[in-house]
């Protein structure tokens, strides 16, 4: 390990951790490497070297998030107080952990609470250079508004639409906000994250009750679904938002929404209107999310160039809101949309329009293999392998002419006290579920299939959200997981 390592450039450190991990995993299996003369990859360690591998990584990174104990709802903050490396950036959190100012707000200062997650937070770039420290610098240069400006960021990495409401309204008191720009991106309605003993996060791989009502965790990679469950996650998180903007209202504060990242405006104006939120918004332009608008790796979010324009394109909305001199955008690269109301039309046919080209991609089987897309397995499981803890979801594309699922299984080698396990497959729709059970026993055929009615209110070319439960699940020899089953095949009938 190199002695000094640039304390501004924290993926290098983050690269090197890991490449630290995978080194002493390759000398355990030096034996494989000098066998195949070819270089160790990831995908030729097992499930269990892959657990390890990860294990091993959260046992040296961390020291860095505290469980928001004081509000469940909350989930984490950064610890208090404390100077830290992280994301690209060395700094100091505040009073109440996240990377801002001075909780206590200066009199005659006007502060703008920016809302929202890691594009929010800035991920890769320093707080100085995230967009609302650069939106506060073009008020006060040029916004003639007679007051201070301050910008101050209610985001972390991970955060998703509850996290982010719940946080504004725990801390409402102690920030004192004068306005308010919500920030919602495409992740907003994954699963929250928890804090571990040492400070680092990660997602629930067991049964647990999450922000938006679901018993497992779930990470949709593709970006937008027409499935019922992966909707009224968004109705929920929309639901929350318009919540938030009327508890504001009555108490004044004026509010702006500002979708940054990649998003369909018919999506946004469909889900704006359904849950009935009032103030203006602003949608960047999809297209700042691929090339010079994107930052390197391992962060991938924004460049300096792309906040500089964010704050261009929010600095209209708030301006028109609270009186500020207008600003001329009209020699800018890219043009974000800005919306005062909702435009009429049917939204949600749109919508489905316009982001059914994100789902169609998806197959109409599932087969465990090293080739997996790994956006088939919304839960937690191995994508590559099928193997699965307690719970899981899989998306399917519903095929023309089929009526029925079928389900191969496969028990889990070493794993003989673990039988039988009743396993229980669920696709939810609008008003009620399909339901399939069936018992893995523990001797016989080592491959059982059950077969899973596929629901008439899913249409061809629609998504199915596969849902398999095991009544229980037991840890792998040496490892912190929970096993049950491989799920190998998902098939139309």
């Amino acid at each position: 390990m190199r002695q000094a390592i640039d304390a501004r450039i924290a993926r290098l450190f983050l690269a090197a951790a890991v490449f630290g991990v995978l080194g002493t995993i390759v000398c355990g299996l030096g034996w494989y490497v000098s066998q195949s003369r070819r270089l160790l990859s990831i995908t030729d360690l097992t499930t269990e070297d892959r657990q390890r591998l990860v294990e091993e990584f959260i046992d040296i990174s961390g020291e860095r998030y505290a469980p928001a104990w004081f509000a469940p709802a909350v989930g984490y903050t950064l610890v208090r107080g404390e100077k830290m490396t992280a994301w690209a950036d060395t700094f100091t959190t505040n009073d109440l952990g996240y990377r801002a100012g001075p909780v206590e707000k200066t009199a005659g200062v006007f502060r703008i609470v920016f809302v929202g997650d890691s594009w929010t937070y800035g991920m890769g770039v320093t707080e100085e250079e995230s967009f609302p420290k650069r939106l506060e610098e073009l008020a006060n240069r040029h916004g003639g508004f007679g007051r201070t400006v301050e910008s101050w960021s209610l985001a972390l990495p991970g955060y998703n639409t509850m996290n982010e409401t719940s946080a504004l309204e725990v801390f409402f008191d102690r920030i004192k906000p004068d306005a308010v720009v919500f920030c919602p991106t495409r992740n907003d309605i994954d699963s929250g994250l928890y804090v571990l003993p040492n400070g680092s996060v990660r997602r629930p791989t067991g049964l647990y009750r999450d922000d938006f009502g679901a018993d497992h965790s779930l990470t949709y990679f593709y970006r937008f679904l027409d499935s019922f469950p992966f909707l009224d996650r968004w109705n929920q998180a929309f639901g929350a938002l318009a919540g938030a903007e009327r508890w504001l209202a009555e108490r004044e504060v004026p509010v702006v929404f500002f979708f940054p990242a990649y998003w369909e405006p018919e999506f946004v104006h469909s889900h704006m209107s359904a849950a009935g939120c009032r103030s203006p918004y602003v949608i960047a332009p999809k297209e700042m999310v691929l090339g010079k608008w994107k930052g390197p790796p391992p962060w991938l979010h924004g460049t300096l160039e792309t906040y500089n324009l964010y704050a261009r394109m929010v600095y209209p909305a708030l301006a028109e809101t609270l009186g500020w001199t207008p600003l001329d955008t009209s020699q800018d690269e890219m043009k974000a949309l800005f919306f005062t109301t909702v435009p009429p039309g049917d939204w949600t046919q749109k919508s489905l329009a316009a982001t059914r080209r994100w789902w169609s991609e998806i197959p109409d089987n599932y087969s465990a293999h090293p080739g997996v897309h790994r956006g088939q397995c919304a839960g937690p499981m191995d994508c590559s392998t099928g193997l699965m803890g307690r719970a899981t979801t899989l998306l399917i594309l519903r095929r023309e002419g089929s009526d029925r699922l079928r389900i191969n299984v496969r028990r889990v080698e070493d794993m003989d006290g673990l039988y039988p396990v009743r396993l229980t497959a669920t696709i939810p729709v609008e008003g009620g579920s399909s339901v399939a059970t069936m018992t893995v026993p523990e001797d016989g055929p080592e491959v059982a299939s059950f077969e899973l009615p596929l629901p008439e209110s899913i249409a061809p070319g629609s998504v199915i959200e596969l849902q398999i439960r095991a009544d229980r699940a037991a840890l792998a020899p040496d490892v912190l997981a929970l096993r049950s089953v491989y799920v190998e095949q998902v098939d139309q009938l």
